[in-house]
């Protein structure tokens, strides 16, 4: 699993940046790995913001905390590979998104997580793309495309290899248009290994996007055991069109689908 100190090892912040996202998310692990790495400056470093943390919060701090969420962001959208237009990638580093269908039933599913696959389905402009890249940005993760994932998993050494690994170990996953990808045979036997995979990791969370029903999607992959998966493990989630979308997302599972 990608924590927090590899996830951002490409974007090459300061130890005592890193060591503040850390202590922002209360993130356990980096933090140990953060101490481990440099303990005297990790250790007059947590002492410092916690004393700061004692005191009431100055608008200097209050700006600084925006600050280091806004890199974070841009940190984790950067190394999530999530191919967003700059319009976008601004929106989503300053936190700035319009409210949407999309993005309010991303944002039910993560608090509640009661399935760990989430499969957002709309025609083409509803926003389940740009949902999916602003939870990559908030909690870290991969993006791949279906296609990208299909042909990973048709290979077994090399780039294809380390792809397969990095989309069953992700902290967050993102399948962008599921269904569309050449090789629906192919992306049956990916999806059956990351169906076990993700799940036997601890039901870490996949956010899959596609234009199909969930009768036309499963017709495609034409596999009772994807199918089964699906309802055990998926909250399938229609999406009006963005200029039609209703108040409060409506989010149900695919057996309510059937």
């Amino acid at each position: 699993m990608l924590r927090l100190a590899s996830v951002l090892q490409h974007t090459a912040p300061s130890f005592a940046t890193r060591v503040r996202w850390a202590l922002d998310e209360s993130d356990s692990a980096s933090l140990a790995a953060l101490k481990a790495e440099n303990t005297g400056e990790f250790e007059a470093l947590v002492s410092q913001l916690r004393r700061s943390a004692i005191s009431v919060e100055t608008d200097k701090q209050h700006e600084l905390r925006a600050t280091l969420a806004r890199q974070r962001r841009e940190a984790y959208l950067a190394q999530s590979k999530a191919p967003v237009t700059d319009a976008v990638r601004s929106a989503i580093i300053a936190g700035s998104l319009k409210e949407t269908e999309a993005l309010q039933t991303v944002s039910s599913w993560l608090a509640a997580r009661s399935t760990p696959w989430l499969i957002l389905s709309s025609k083409p402009d509803a926003g389940k793309s740009v949902a999916a890249a602003a939870a990559l940005s908030d909690h870290g993760g991969r993006w791949f495309s279906a296609n990208e994932l299909a042909q990973a998993f048709a290979g077994t050494f090399g780039e294809a290899y380390l792809a397969q690994q990095q989309a069953k170990e992700t902290k967050l996953l993102v399948i962008d248009e599921l269904g569309g990808e050449d090789g629906a045979p192919r992306m049956a036997s990916a999806l059956l290994q990351l169906l076990n995979a993700r799940n036997s990791a601890g039901r870490t969370p996949v956010i899959a996007t596609t234009n199909l029903t969930f009768e036309a999607l499963t017709e495609r992959y034409a596999n009772d055991r994807i199918r089964s998966r699906f309802n055990e493990l998926v909250s399938w989630a229609p999406l009006a069109s963005a200029k039609l979308r209703p108040t409060r997302p409506q989010l149900f599972s695919p057996k309510e689908a059937v």
